[in-house]
């Protein structure tokens, strides 16, 4: 099944590293979970590779994401697959009942594959990598339970220090919630900072903004980020693999009607021909965007608009997970909170 199912995916390949983008291996789950069939999911995430970046350049950075996404290739050879999920992180899928001392064994060969790279100049870099993975059904019998845990388990890693795996154990990190756990507290808080001193301490509110925007359509692999009022769009920032496609405002009452209550946030990790009902559903899957979180930009009653964030490049959508969400939330908040204090609107800025 494996061999024939990737056999007309060929063409879906991460531009850069040459391995799948996401998507595939997004598909290959649900080919999985729909015959029942167990597997494995590791998410592997590149250690400070910002640092990378800042210390040796981003080209140097480019080759080693290229170099060790070849060598993970190599690795697992027709065991797994492997794509890039985004950024410096990468998942991967391996089909079969593992036992924990098989997982084990697999993510030391993982841990250690740095070592293995030739290019010498990758080897004097020192790079390390963190694991988080969890099994299908053992641990969750849904593709989004299996993500969320081995997101846990990738966070406890970092949490003891990075350079290291963790296989998802109920009894050990059953209890670990990455909406209040400390280890969460400690990946967000870097990014509150950002969003905090770029937004509430910045000068020029629109550059802010966009400077905002900039920095996260790359962290989240967000393909548009922008802002809208009734009828317009501003501060729009797009990633630079978002596909070719016009983005237009969409209808305010129509967007009005899909937020529920005084939740600030409107979410679809897939728009599917299962909306055609909704207008703005129909509308957005026309305009090919697949995947949406929209959150609002208000205080009390006064509504300045919406925060969206867009995605076009991946048919398939893509899971919003918690933190996307978070700080998301915390960027409207904080626009908001400007608008007020300047009294402006999106259009003054």
């Amino acid at each position: 099944m494996k061999k024939e199912f990737f056999n007309d995916k060929l063409e879906r390949l991460d531009p850069l590293t040459k391995i799948f983008d996401r998507s595939v291996l997004t598909e290959y789950m649900i080919e999985l979970t729909n015959r029942k069939m167990p597997f494995l999911f590791c998410f592997v995430d590149i250690d400070n590779f910002k640092n990378i970046n800042d210390n040796y350049g981003h080209k140097f950075g480019d080759l080693v994401l290229a170099e060790f996404a070849k060598a993970l290739k190599n690795l697992i050879k027709n065991n797994g697959t492997v794509a890039r999920y985004g950024g410096d992180e990468f998942i991967m899928v391996f089909p079969g009942d593992f036992d924990y001392d098989q997982t084990w064994k697999l993510c030391f060969d993982i841990l250690n594959l740095p070592k293995t790279i030739e290019a010498e100049e990758i080897k004097k870099a020192g790079i390390t990598l963190t694991l988080g993975c969890a099994r299908y059904p053992l641990n969750s019998t849904t593709i989004d339970g299996i993500i969320e845990l081995s997101d846990k388990a990738l966070y406890r890693g970092k949490m003891k220090g990075r350079n290291c795996f963790i296989i998802y154990l109920p009894e050990k990190h059953a209890d670990i919630n990455l909406k209040t756990e400390r280890d969460k507290v400690v990946s967000s808080t870097y990014l509150h900072n950002i969003v905090y001193r770029n937004i509430v301490e910045g000068n020029n509110l629109k550059e802010n903004i966009k400077a905002t925007f900039e920095y996260f359509v790359d962290y989240f692999m967000i393909d548009h980020l922008c802002l809208q009022d009734e009828s317009n769009l501003y501060c729009e920032c797009r990633h630079k693999l978002c596909n070719d496609t016009p983005f237009y405002p969409l209808p305010y009452e129509e967007l009005k009607s899909h937020f529920i209550g005084d939740n600030p946030i409107f979410t679809k990790n897939a728009i599917t021909d299962d909306d055609k009902s909704s207008r703005l559903l129909r509308r957005l899957q026309n305009d090919k965007i697949y995947s949406i979180n929209y959150v609002r930009i208000r205080i009390n009653d006064h509504l300045f608009g919406y925060l969206r964030a867009d995605i076009n490049n991946n048919e398939q959508g893509r899971i919003w997970q918690s933190l996307h969400k978070d700080i998301l939330q915390v960027m409207a908040n904080y626009i908001a909170t400007k608008l007020e204090l300047l009294n402006i609107e999106l259009k003054d800025m």
